[in-house]
């Protein structure tokens, strides 16, 4: 539940959830977090070497997605990471131009995918 203030601010009524509710928030919480490393494989990025750019390398390319996926894993709010990652002007000082696109839109591809199954990840359905 959230109460409309100025600025907006979260509270939530823990109290008010039932056991087996808080239980499905607890697994739904944890299967959004753990959902970018099945969605994201780090061949995610990978194809022909012509694909790519001039100086980007395989190395950089794993490390960033590896930076995204441990970044949505240890955080309370995945697809607010992921928002933030998309937002971000361009990845062109890690990867080349080709490459950063192509990352924006596999993370825009699991963003809609996480959003989509929200009910299914808290056991909604």
């Amino acid at each position: 539940m959230y109460a409309c203030t100025n600025p907006p601010k979260r509270i939530a009524s823990w109290d008010r959830l039932s056991g087996a509710d808080y239980v499905c928030l607890l697994k739904g919480r944890a299967e959004l977090a753990a959902a970018p490393k099945c969605l994201l494989p780090l061949s995610a990025i990978e194809g022909d070497d012509e694909f790519h750019g001039a100086g980007c390398d395989k190395k950089k390319r794993l490390a960033l997605l590896k930076e995204i996926r441990d970044e949505c894993s240890g955080s309370l709010d995945v697809l607010a990471t992921l928002r933030a990652y998309l937002e971000e002007p361009d990845f062109e000082d890690e990867v080349c131009g080709a490459c950063s696109s192509r990352i924006k839109g596999k993370l825009a591809n699991v963003r809609e995918t996480l959003w989509n199954e929200l009910p299914t990840l808290f056991y909604l359905d």
